[in-house]
């Protein structure tokens, strides 16, 4: 017989209820390190802003009509139209349509409508299954694979039958094979897609289209970075791969590793903005060049401070948009839209140089001329100034303090896992590892060895009350091995169950079914990072204390981890540090981010003076002295260039449209269902963010995958934006209060639902 066995995996390690993880700017990080003259081009960091102008249609779109959508079947998805639609009664595609352009180019950015595109329960949508192809709606939403393929033959027919009056090309540009990504939500009622624009098979970065289908309707479409780029254009390099190389070996003043490197060297096409002056580095970094001499752009530590005003502030780039122009000036749109767009031929290269740490550096080389545009080390750190003590085990209440005998979720216990519970079945004698599934702990206290224990009948990991030893980090309860730390049972705890509460968000995202290895205890201070497929943590010292016991740095760098691999596939701009954040206070139910991280009495400053946090910032705007929201205005008169303080922007908002949006006025929510919704609407609406919010304040919410828009598709329940959305006004003024919503004379809030809702309680009777 066999029986049931509940791990007494006695977690005894610094499990934290509800901590926060403390993230904020050190600028001596870099120094001595390869990473010390990171570097980007004024006329690349340009298009972090994009300028935007809005109106009822363009010239070209007046008149868009299409025609019955004929959608593919199942059994040939990319073939002949006109064999699985039975009937439309949706004339439009634009009808009632709003539109937001890019001023620099006058190309279309966002597209707002309700086209009945796929068979769906959206308003005007009485489309079909066809019989042969689709049985029913029911079996076919359960069909991830068949649903993906369809929805993109009919998002790609969309395209193509309207590309020339978009402007694009959008059969030879975009849909190239592996360069779109499609999130299902839900039975196929939210489909997100975003497709990587090509160039001759090249790719184009930053440059690419994306879709939002709800309830079968057709509701937005963005192009982003889009600009014409001329037929003539050379893809042919100049300099080869090794070239580059060597190109960023003088820049750095550092050899680098022959036949390594992190990433595949690839040609690819940047976009540049026009009318932005590059600002020359000093002499000492211009005038190194192994072809040209050509370094003319800005270090990043200097960027803000020279350009601020010019890329954040100054709307008249190139012959984008004069400056002063009225956005609801429409006769006045077109006369000042011109070519805001250059491109390059580059090399991504990702050399790996002698002396070089955890950085993972990443070059852009004009592969004609040599000149460099960017060079930037890509690890998302958490890190902290050598004068600050951050600790967890603040002994601050039961989560400030060691907790005994917290199951161990999806471990391997001899053959089988663990469940979340941390129960097995196996009994007698077996062998425990603190790896499963979705988790692996690498311990550099032992060689990055992953922790082992043997018992029997239930396993317990042990673990000492407290860190009293000179050795802590290292510190092991005497049996298992020297990777049984408290920062690989604690890590162990926190990263399986963060990816838990996500798996059940989505399902369908193949990164959170794999396993993500932690690598603990790493021999440095001061830091914790995300290096594009694994997290990292380091030792107490230098005034920190260990990252990898602290609940919300786990939480936070994985954050990193979601935001990279979603449908977007990349780290969100202008600050990616935003979401992540959002993801542990979401998690956790705390907007002080990192409790404890000052241990003196200090109080976090980062997005605004706080009043009692502890942390390094707060994401509650009550919670700061200054009383009132962080604006996209305060973050370019005060942010600079640090990503941390400008991602408090939208975090800002969005913690407020749960705490006070939702929770106050008309809609009067309990706590619990405030966050639920909010945290369903997060990791949905984060999935296909590009840029959270770009362009001049009170309008830079309007791009096509803004973090506004999003959070408004993520909310609509009838695939038709134009009608409202259950919670619209809440997240309207959540957005708007901090300068990054859309105007409504372009998206009209108003809430949708049913109406004429009953206001009491029926009352039943029942007869025996």
């Amino acid at each position: 017989s066999t029986k049931t066995t509940t791990i007494i995996a006695t977690l005894q390690f610094l499990q934290i209820v509800r901590p926060v993880l403390a993230l904020i700017e050190s600028p001596t990080l870099k120094q001595n390190t390869v990473a010390e003259n990171e570097f980007v081009a004024a006329s690349l960091k340009a298009l972090e802003f994009t300028p935007y102008t809005a109106m009822d249609s363009l010239p070209a779109l007046t008149g868009l009509d299409l025609a019955e959508m004929q959608i593919p079947s199942i059994d040939n998805p990319f073939g002949p139209s006109g064999t699985s639609i039975a009937e439309t009664t949706n004339s439009g595609g634009g009808e009632n349509g709003k539109v937001t352009v890019d001023a620099r180019t006058g190309v279309l950015s966002t597209l707002t409508m309700s086209k009945p595109i796929l068979p769906g329960k959206g308003i005007g949508n009485n489309l079909l299954w066809s019989v042969g192809s689709m049985q029913d709606s029911d079996d076919i939403h359960g069909q991830h694979h068949d649903l993906e393929k369809i929805s993109q033959a009919a998002v790609r027919n969309w395209f193509d039958e309207n590309q020339s009056l978009l402007g694009i090309n959008s059969k030879n540009e975009l849909f190239s094979p592996g360069r779109t990504r499609t999130a299902i939500h839900g039975n196929g009622d939210m489909i997100q897609m975003s497709i990587r624009r090509t160039f001759k098979g090249i790719p184009v970065v930053g440059s690419r289209a994306t879709a939002t289908i709800k309830m079968g309707n057709l509701i937005n479409i963005g192009l982003e970075s889009w600009g014409t780029i001329p037929d003539d254009f050379g893809i042919d390099p100049k300099l080869s791969e090794d070239d580059a190389f060597e190109v960023l070996s003088e820049f750095s003043g550092r050899d680098y590793v022959r036949g390594r490197e992190n990433c595949k060297p690839e040609l690819q096409i940047i976009a540049l903005a026009t009318g932005v002056e590059e600002v020359s580095t000093d002499s000492s970094l211009s005038s190194v060049s192994s072809v040209n001499g050509v370094f003319d752009g800005l270090k990043l530590t200097d960027f803000h401070e020279a350009d601020r005003l010019q890329l954040r502030g100054h709307r008249n780039l190139g012959k984008s948009e004069r400056a002063g122009s009225n956005h609801n000036d429409v006769d006045n749109k077109f006369e000042n839209i011109g070519d805001g767009y250059t491109y390059s031929l580059v090399w991504k290269i990702c050399p790996i140089f002698f002396g070089q740490a955890q950085e993972i550096m990443e070059g852009y080389v004009d592969a004609h001329t040599s000149k460099i545009y960017s060079f930037l080390d890509k690890v998302d750190y958490f890190n902290a100034k050598g004068s600050v003590y951050p600790i967890s085990n603040d002994g601050q209440g039961a989560d400030g303090t060691l907790q005994q005998d917290w199951p161990m979720p999806y471990m391997t216990v001899g053959s089988e896992l663990t469940t979340t519970g941390g129960n097995y079945n196996q009994a007698g004698n077996v062998t425990a590892k603190l790896s499963g599934e979705y988790v692996e702990m690498r311990d550099f206290c032992n060689s990055q060895n992953v922790a082992e224990v043997t018992q029997t009948d239930g396993i317990n990991w042990g673990g000492n009350a407290a860190r009293a030893s000179s050795n802590a980090d290292c510190e092991v309860p005497g049996f298992g091995d020297d990777s049984n730390t408290h920062a690989s049972r604690t890590g162990f705890y926190e990263l399986n169950k963060m990816k838990e509460i996500a798996r059940s968000r989505l399902p369908k995202n193949n990164w959170l079914k794999g396993q993500l290895v932690a690598k603990m205890n790493r021999e440095n201070s001061c830091n914790a990072y995300w290096n594009g497929s694994t997290v990292n943590f380091y030792r107490e010292g230098s005034g920190c204390g260990n990252t990898g016991e602290i609940a919300a740095v786990f939480d936070h760098e994985w954050g990193h981890g979601m935001d990279a691999n979603d449908v977007n596939g990349g780290i969100a701009f202008p600050s990616g540090e935003g979401i992540a954040d959002l993801y542990s206070a979401l998690r956790l139910n705390d907007s002080c981010i990192g409790r404890g991280f000052y241990n003196d009495g200090r109080k976090c400053a980062t997005g605004g003076e706080c009043k009692i946090c502890t942390g390094v910032r707060d994401i509650d705007q009550a919670e700061k002295k200054n009383g009132g929201p962080w604006t996209h205005t305060m973050s370019n008169n005060k942010c600079g260039s640090s990503v941390h303080c400008i991602g408090v922007v939208y975090s800002e908002a969005v913690w407020d449209l749960y705490k006070r949006k939702l929770q106050q006025g008309q809609f009067n929510y309990d706590e619990n269902t405030a966050l639920e919704i909010v945290t369903r609407l997060t990791y949905i609406a984060a999935g296909n963010i590009n840029t959270w919010f770009t362009g001049p304040p009170t309008f830079s919410g309007c791009g096509s995958q803004s973090g506004y828009r999003a959070y408004l598709e993520a909310d609509d329940d009838d695939g038709d934006l134009t009608n409202g959305t259950p919670h619209m006004s809440a997240i309207f003024e959540a957005f708007n209060d901090h300068e990054i919503a859309c105007p409504t004379y372009q998206i009209p809030v108003f809430d949708s639902g049913c109406p004429n809702n009953p206001q009491t309680q029926p009352e039943i009777t029942a007869t025996p």
